[in-house]
């Protein structure tokens, strides 16, 4: 017992420090930088990316499958790193360099036990965008929401968005069941059955009831869009970090032809 303690204490302390070393080190991701890339960068582009975060990683890689396409994403934040990967590191990358740090304006009718009834709102400032600061559950939209969306159009199968899902987990992402966890989860799931709800084996399809949440997890790391972007190694896909994108310029006809950059 005595053992156990002293682990969950060093713990906490190696934590604690971490996370003192994230909020004041702006260099953290030049230090720690695995994946750094020396490419001599094109001044054209096809395809230009403004931000590589949860939705932008994954277009960019789905562009650069064409190798005869050339794809530039440009980042404002820094690389990410393996030690960032480890699942606990999440909630200390909140509120630190990797953070965009976005409040909410102060709530009239909300967020009253808060500073200011102001809202925290933790969006990733970082290679993987807010997939490197979430809790890592996963989970698809509900099958209603997409019927409302979609109502006034004929054509609208909800069979369609489900392909893509489908095609998302088997291809983009890594979703896995958690193997480690508490007692608590049994707890909740044997109190919601007395109370007469259903228990699910796998609630990807959002039916009514209560089961386990799977995780967007690789052999127990976190896993990010960022891995998608890594995992392209020629040289049609350049990635640019500290590049905040103010405005993208057009031509008459919409097309653009360059970005303001500092």
């Amino acid at each position: 017992m005595l053992g156990r303690a002293v682990v969950v204490f060093l713990y906490f302390v190696l934590v604690s420090l971490f996370g003192v070393f994230l909020r004041w080190s702006d260099v953290l991701g030049d230090l720690i930088c695995f994946y750094c890339s020396h490419q001599q960068v094109p001044k054209i582009y096809d395809y230009v990316i403004v931000g590589g975060g949860s939705a932008g990683s994954i277009i960019a890689s789905r562009l650069a499958e064409d190798r005869s396409k050339s794809v530039l994403v440009l980042e404002a934040g820094k690389y990410d790193s393996d030690l960032l990967h480890i699942p606990s590191m999440g909630l200390l990358l909140q509120n630190s360099p990797y953070d965009w740090k976005y409040k909410t304006v102060p709530q009239e009718r909300a967020c009253h036990g808060l500073v200011n009834s102001s809202s925290v709102w933790p969006m990733g400032k970082i290679l993987g965008g807010t997939s490197m600061l979430n809790n890592m559950l996963y989970t698809r939209g509900h099958k209603q929401d997409f019927d409302g969306w979609f109502e006034k159009h004929e054509n609208y199968k909800y069979s369609d968005i489900l392909y893509y899902y489908e095609k998302l987990e088997k291809h983009s992402i890594f979703v896995r069941d958690i193997i480690f966890h508490t007692v608590l989860p049994e707890i909740i799931l044997s109190a919601a059955e007395h109370l007469g709800y259903p228990i699910l084996d796998d609630n990807m399809d959002c039916e009514v009831g209560y089961s386990k949440p799977k995780a967007v997890l690789d052999e127990g790391k976190r896993w990010t869009t960022a891995d998608v972007l890594k995992q392209n190694k020629d040289e049609n896909l350049v990635i640019q970090l500290g590049c905040m994108v103010e405005k993208v310029l057009f031509r008459d006809n919409y097309e653009a032809y360059g970005r303001l950059v500092w």
